[in-house]
């Protein structure tokens, strides 16, 4: 459930970061190509904040995971 949880809160999260640079491309194929580069930097460290972020509100700071019965 909080691996589901995760997935979908990150894709929101990335679908965001590419519409916002998507619809404020400007300057042609150029401007495209420059916002695409942007976007997917700032999706990489965005996903990597989220996962984290959830990570630690699931699982807590402690680390410890019990996997046994």
């Amino acid at each position: 459930l909080w691996s589901f949880v995760t997935v979908i809160v990150a894709a929101i999260a990335i679908m965001l970061v590419h519409t916002y640079y998507g619809y404020t491309a400007r300057g042609g194929p150029a401007g495209v190509g420059e916002a695409v580069g942007h976007s997917v930097r700032t999706s990489l460290i965005v996903l990597t904040l989220v996962v984290l972020a959830v990570s630690l509100a699931v699982h807590g700071q402690s680390g410890h995971f019990n996997l046994s019965g």
